[in-house]
C-alpha cells in the first residue's frame, strides 16, 4: 500500500487480526498515494480503532467504501468523519456521505444513532435508503429539516412494507422529494395514499430511475394517474430511462382492456425507456397491446413476466420486438425458452433469458 504506482486497493477476505500482525497503529506508514480505498468491514469486525488508524494515514483519498457494515455504520462514520474530505459509502445501506464544505460543518461530537446522523449531515447525503429506524418520525423529520436550505440527494429508497407511516412522516418524506434533484428513487411503502403523496412531489425533469413496489392489494388507479400527470408538466417526454414496476398479485384482476388497467400503457406511452421491468402478469395480447403502444427506439434491456407462454407466443412476443434495435437483453421470467429461439435472438445481438 506504500507503493507509489498503488493507487486503489479493497481489503477483502482479511484475517480478523490483520490490523494487529501488521503493525499499523505502531508505525509511521504513509499511504498518501492512495486514492481509492475499499475495505470489507465483516473481516476486520471490531477494530474501529485500526480502520481509523488507516484512514488517517490515507490523506489523499477521493473516495472510501466500506462494505458489510449493517451494526458498525455509526461507530466507523464517527471514526473517520474528521478525516473526511472524500465521499464515504456505505455500500449495504446504500448510504453515500459526501464531504463537509468546510471544517464547521463537520461534526464535532459522536452521532448518537441513524436519526443524529439524518439530522446532523443530512445535507450532505447524496444517497441514501430509509428503512426500519430510519424511517421514524424523529429520523425523517430531522432529515426534512437538514435539507430545507440545500439538499444534495441525488438517490433515494423508501422501504416499510406491512407499516404504516404517520401524517407527518409522509409530509416530511413528500418535502424531501420536493427539495432533492432526484435521479433515482425506488419506492415500497404499505399504502397506496402514502406513494401517491409522495410520487406527486418528484421533479421529473431530473429523474432517471423510478421503482415501484406496490405490493398485494391490486392495480392501483391513483398512483398510475400519477405518474400520468407528473410526466405531462414536462414540455416533451419525461427523460426517465429506467422503470420499474412490481405488483405482488400481476395484474389477472384488472385486464389492460378495462378503463384503470389502460393507465400503465397510457403512462409507458408517454416515455422513451431504455431499460424495462414489468413484474405483472400479462397476457399475450396484453403484452403486444401494451409494446405496441410503446417507443422502442432506445430499449436495450426488457424484463417481462409472461403468463405461461407457450413456443408460438413467445415468437409472436419477439417478433413484436422487431422495431427494437437497440435491444441487447430479454428476459420472460420463468418461461421455456428453446435453444432455436435463443439462437434466432443471438442472430440480432440479443441475450434472451428465462431468468430475471
Amino acid at each position: 500500500m506504500r507503493h507509489p504506482s498503488i493507487q486503489s486497493v479493497a481489503l477483502r477476505n482479511t484475517p480478523l487480526n490483520l490490523v494487529k500482525r501488521s503493525s499499523l497503529q505502531s508505525r509511521n506508514d504513509d499511504f498518501s498515494n492512495l486514492r481509492h480505498l475499499s475495505i470489507h468491514v465483516v473481516y476486520l469486525r471490531g477494530d474501529i480503532a485500526g480502520i481509523k488508524s488507516l484512514v488517517a494515514k490515507a490523506p489523499n483519498l477521493s473516495s472510501l467504501t466500506f462494505y458489510k457494515a449493517e451494526d458498525q455504520l455509526l461507530q466507523i462514520y464517527n471514526a473517520v468523519a474528521e478525516y473526511q474530505t472524500y465521499p464515504v459509502f456505505f455500500q449495504n445501506q446504500s448510504l453515500r456521505i459526501l464531504p463537509p464544505m468546510d471544517k464547521s460543518s463537520q461534526p464535532t461530537t459522536d452521532l448518537k444513532d441513524m436519526a443524529d446522523l439524518l439530522k446532523v449531515v443530512g445535507g450532505r447525503i447524496e444517497i441514501v435508503e430509509l428503512k426500519g429506524d430510519a424511517l421514524e418520525d424523529s429520523a425523517v423529520a430531522g432529515f426534512a429539516k437538514a435539507i430545507e436550505c440545500s439538499s444534495r440527494l441525488k438517490e433515494l429508497s423508501l422501504r416499510a412494507i406491512e407499516r404504516n407511516l404517520s401524517d407527518q412522516s409522509i409530509q416530511d418524506l413528500a418535502s424531501i422529494v420536493a427539495r432533492s434533484e432526484l435521479r433515482r428513487f425506488y419506492i415500497n411503502l404499505e399504502k397506496e395514499e402514502e406513494r401517491v403523496q409522495i410520487l406527486e412531489s418528484i421533479q421529473w425533469e431530473h429523474l432517471r430511475e423510478l421503482e415501484i413496489i406496490v405490493g398485494r392489494r391490486g392495480f392501483e388507479t391513483r398512483l398510475m394517474r400519477t405518474l400520468i400527470d407528473g410526466a405531462k408538466k414536462l414540455p416533451g417526454r419525461p427523460p426517465l430511462e429506467e422503470f420499474k414496476f412490481y405488483n405482488g398479485i400481476g395484474l389477472q384482476q384488472v385486464p389492460l382492456s378495462m378503463p384503470e388497467g389502460r393507465l400503465l400503457p397510457a403512462f409507458l406511452s408517454s416515455t422513451v425507456l431504455k431499460v424495462l421491468r414489468l413484474g405483472v402478469s400479462l397476457t399475450l395480447e396484453e403484452m403486444l397491446s401494451l409494446l405496441n403502444r410503446m417507443d422502442l427506439s432506445r430499449m436495450e434491456s426488457l424484463y417481462l413476466q409472461p403468463k405461461d407462454f407457450d413456443s408460438v407466443q413467445v415468437d409472436a412476443l419477439l417478433d413484436c420486438l422487431e422495431q427494437a434495435t437497440e435491444l441487447r437483453f430479454i428476459s420472460l421470467w420463468s418461461n421455456d425458452i428453446t435453444d432455436d429461439k435463443i439462437k434466432r435472438m443471438e442472430a440480432r445481438g440479443v441475450q434472451l433469458s428465462n431468468r430475471w
